[in-house]
């Protein structure tokens, strides 16, 4: 039986072989599926009795008229390979979002085509050496490499939303690449390789922040990561590698849009040369990077409890220009930190990380929050620091606000967990004046509005992090997305004054006494003592 049937199928790859034809398309514009527009010979008159297929060559050229505009009517359009060399004018290809084309070989567009067409595109196929030649022209959906042949980037490549890649072989040639996400997650053979191309991560609308993804299943896959870049550009990114394969090679992460997340679940480490971060950076699995670059004000790392996270150089801000904190997942559940060799780094707040490896790790000017082990933490030493900002710009983070003394010249470095912060008679100059800590948090131990003058005052915070007691300002307006009240030791005070706090968390192991009123939208008791003392306290939520 089973000679005949391999007969059968040799018979039909023959049939379907002789099939193949050459479309050309004539008569300006018109609907994919209206066999008027499709002639056996460029500008020729005789025309074909069926819409192309997976087998045959279109072509858009010169003979093709002065106005082309095709409309993908079908649900499914197919083609061998489609090229629009030589067509005149501004030719056009339109069609709906629930609309497909279907690339079996090359695709060749022209810088002059308006690509309108909405739906996705699949390059597919058992043909190797195939190109995708875009002309600087925009996939407006999806792109689907899904295919046992091989695609080859011939110039720059831009996609809209995701590229996801099924099968096949796929090499970008050291071409820039512009898409929304990277999904690989089947486990069908792949080569991925991508040389010393750019590729960009990005939500081409402005007003869209979706988290950007790299997402790869390792089982049968190549890749070769070559000396490129991968870059979450404009919001935060994601980068996954699947179970049940060996860890991915990579050259240069950038996560320059927003916060990073790093998520491997083979056994193996999934290892980079450079990881470059400007928001908070989550860890889960195994990783490893050569240089781990964290140079933004205030950053955040953590890593998933259990886990190990490798590096060999780590890059931090300068003494006066910022801080990480870094912690496990999990409260008392240490995570790892693997050094490959010594480091020495600065302004860390390191909590429930067991340091493991080659030489010592030194943190200077840092602060050790508990259940660390494995390093040398050398702290800081706490300040009195005095806003001197008057009518400036009100930037928590502007070291020209502060001062060592009341009224003094500013310049100091900002509070840190170890610093009480004052405002005082001095620090205000007129009424509506400001200080703003919108886009990053703010840390203090103690803090104390007594004696200010020319109220009222925008006091306008996204996160305040206090370790000690905290006074807020009366005569306020602005706001304060979360305070949170961490300080180890007894009897800290609170003073609100009246002023309204959307999320209050008590997450310290001392303890506060209300000194005033408390409103709050959000209350949360993770751990510490909340003594009331008899005072108003008015809240949606309290979680204990």
């Amino acid at each position: 039986m089973l000679r005949p049937l391999l007969l059968t199928m040799l018979v039909l790859v023959i049939g379907q072989a002789a099939q193949a034809a050459d479309y050309y398309w004539v008569e300006d514009a018109g609907d994919w599926s209206e066999l008027r527009h499709w002639a056996t010979t460029s500008g020729g008159t005789t025309k074909h009795k069926a819409v192309p297929t997976l087998n045959d060559q279109v072509f858009f050229d010169a003979n093709s008229g002065d106005s082309i505009h095709t409309t993908i009517d079908v649900e499914q359009a197919y083609c061998r390979s489609m090229n629009w060399t030589g067509a005149l004018g501004a030719p056009t290809l339109s069609g709906t979002a629930e609309k497909a084309i279907h690339v079996f070989g090359s695709l060749t567009f022209v810088a002059t085509l308006k690509q309108e067409f909405k739906g996705d595109f699949y390059f597919e196929g058992d043909h190797v050496g195939n190109l995708i030649t875009s002309a600087g022209r925009i996939f407006n959906r999806n792109v689907h490499v899904d295919g046992s042949g091989s695609w080859t980037l011939a110039d720059s490549l831009c996609v809209f939303n995701s590229f996801y890649f099924v099968r096949g072989n796929f090499s970008t040639a050291n071409q820039q690449v512009f898409t929304h996400s990277f999904l690989s997650r089947e486990g069908n053979q792949r080569h991925l390789s991508l040389g010393k191309t750019y590729w960009t991560l990005r939500n081409q609308d402005p007003q869209n922040n979706a988290r950007l993804e790299w997402a790869m299943n390792p089982v049968n896959l190549a890749l070769d990561a070559g000396k490129s870049t991968i870059d979450f550009s404009n919001s935060s990114g994601s980068m996954m590698n699947g179970a049940g394969g060996p860890g991915l090679q990579y050259n240069v992460i950038l996560f320059a849009g927003g916060d990073a997340q790093l998520s491997n679940q083979s056994k193996q480490s999934q290892v980079f040369d450079t990881i470059s971060c400007i928001g908070s950076l989550n860890s889960y699995g195994s990783n490893t990077t050569t240089v781990l670059k964290m140079l933004n004000v205030y950053q955040v790392f953590k890593i998933n409890s259990n886990d190990t996270f490798s590096l060999a150089e780590w890059i931090v801000p300068k003494a006066c220009d910022g801080r990480i904190e870094m912690s496990s997942t999990s409260l008392q559940g240490q995570a790892y930190l693997h050094t490959t060799k010594a480091i020495a780094v600065q302004n860390l707040s390191i909590q429930d990380i067991l340091r493991i490896g080659v030489g010592t790790a030194t943190a200077n000017n840092s602060i050790d929050l508990g259940n660390n082990q494995g390093w040398i933490i050398n702290n800081k030493v706490g300040r009195d620091l005095y806003w001197v900002g008057k009518g400036g710009t009100g930037n928590w983070y502007e070291r020209a606000n502060w001062a060592s003394v009341s009224g003094g010249a500013g310049g100091e470095c900002i509070p840190n967990d170890m610093d009480n912060v004052f405002f005082d008679v001095n620090s205000f100059d007129g009424p509506d004046q400001r200080v703003i800590s919108r886009d990053q948090e703010a840390y203090c131990k103690n803090m104390s509005w007594t004696g200010v003058s020319n109220n009222p005052i925008n006091f306008d915070m996204w996160i305040l992090n206090a370790y000690g007691s905290v006074d807020l300002p009366e005569n306020k307006v602005g706001g304060i997305s979360e305070l949170r009240l961490l300080s180890p030791d007894q009897n800290q005070t609170l003073l609100t004054r009246g002023y309204h706090i959307y999320n209050a968390l008590l997450n310290g192991a001392g303890s506060w006494i209300l000194q005033d009123t408390l409103s709050a939208t959000n209350l949360y008791q993770r751990s510490g003592e909340f003594n009331s003392n008899g005072k108003p306290v008015t809240t949606e939520t309290f979680l204990c």
